[in-house]
């Protein structure tokens, strides 16, 4: 996936800049529905930003302002792979810098940046995050029962 940031000319390539922020947005909610409710939130309501942080800053504070509203972890999906649902399962905030850094490439100040988070708190969210998708998707033997396809059950 190209990065937002290395896009080199955001006018000439709508189609491109979609695909990026609709790939974040269905990253974070698992939910074709809801990833659409959110590119539009980025776009629409957010005044068709046209600078890719000023676009990736509408995207974070409409996800953290959803997330806070319906605290959910995420939609499920039949055909969702194992990765996505581990990452569905995430604390909302965990899941953002999770997949800001792991899938669309941001760095940690870039990310600090969209999100209005301080970097040692980037830092840990990630780190946990990361801790916690690893948890759900290597099963170990102490952690309780297996589900199947590899997640651990919580309960």
């Amino acid at each position: 996936m190209a990065r937002l940031t290395e896009i080199d000319n955001f006018h000439d390539t709508p189609k491109k800049v979609f695909n990026c922020v609709y790939n974040i947005c269905f990253r974070l909610t698992g939910n074709h529905v809801k990833a659409g409710e959110l590119v539009k939130a980025t776009f629409i309501d957010g005044g068709y930003p046209i600078d890719p942080i000023a676009l990736i800053t509408v995207l974070c504070a409409s996800f953290i302002s959803w997330s806070r509203a319906d605290p959910g972890t995420g939609w499920y999906l039949p055909g969702l792979s194992l990765h996505q649902q581990a990452l569905l399962q995430l604390a909302p905030l965990e899941r953002l810098v999770v997949v800001l850094h792991d899938v669309a490439g941001f760095d940690y100040d870039e990310i600090a940046r969209v999100t209005g988070f301080v970097r040692s708190d980037v830092a840990k969210l990630l780190a946990s995050g990361r801790l916690a998708l690893r948890d759900k998707l290597i099963p170990s033997r102490s952690a309780g029962e297996s589900k199947p396809g590899g997640l651990i059950n919580a309960g």
